[in-house]
């Protein structure tokens, strides 16, 4: 671990003396800091604790439009052109990207749902239909595994991994629809309406 520099020092106690030096103090200068023998030390990183990393641009063209976290390193992109892409947080909090995928050749947003930490679901709307394709990984770049489309009576708004098999979509006025995905092949299930916008939070 490093030694906490005094900017982000809260309060340190030296191992041989009993006194506390708070931030502001000049003790980063003692002997006992400058060899590292510190004891109990507290520091402050931005936002309570949470560490950023330096930024990244998502992508060149196109504006993201989902996110799915796949596991505790990788997550997937989907665009407002309709491509997808692989992003790995490495342990310096930068991020390496594997190449952008094109879903269909069009300019409509693509949403991401996590299915396992190797394969999500890519989805876009087209022609009052809602088309769904299974993605692999392999390496960084994404592999198309297999699709299928469902007609839906107006906008898809969200999609929703629920395990390594099935996701669900809700569309329109307070529509959804779920899918099973079988070796890269989707089948959809009955249209179900919810009663209300109580029941769709719920």
């Amino acid at each position: 671990m490093a030694i906490p520099q005094q900017s982000n020092a809260v309060f340190y106690h030296p191992l041989d003396d009993a006194s506390e030096a708070l931030q502001g103090s000049s003790w980063d200068s003692s002997a006992a800091f400058a060899g590292g023998k510190v004891a109990n030390a507290a520091y402050a990183t931005a936002g309570g604790g949470l560490t950023i990393g330096p930024a990244q641009e998502v992508t060149a063209a196109g504006g993201a439009e989902s996110y799915a976290a796949l596991d505790s390193e990788k997550f997937a992109v989907g665009y407002n052109n309709c491509m997808v892409r692989i992003g790995a947080v490495g342990e310096d909090m930068s991020i390496t990207w594997g190449t952008e995928r094109n879903l269909a050749g069009l300019s409509v947003p693509a949403k991401v749902a996590k299915l396992s930490s190797t394969t999500f679901v890519a989805l876009w709307e087209w022609s009052a239909d809602v088309h769904a394709i299974a993605c692999g990984l392999s390496g960084m770049d994404v592999t198309l595994l297999g699709g299928s489309a469902t007609t839906v009576a107006s906008s898809l708004q969200s999609a929703l991994g629920l395990s390594a098999t099935t996701f669900m979509i809700v569309y329109g006025d307070l529509r959804a629809r779920s899918a099973s995905v079988l070796a890269g092949s989707i089948t959809w299930y009955s249209e179900y309406e919810f009663d209300g916008v109580a029941e769709l939070l719920l």
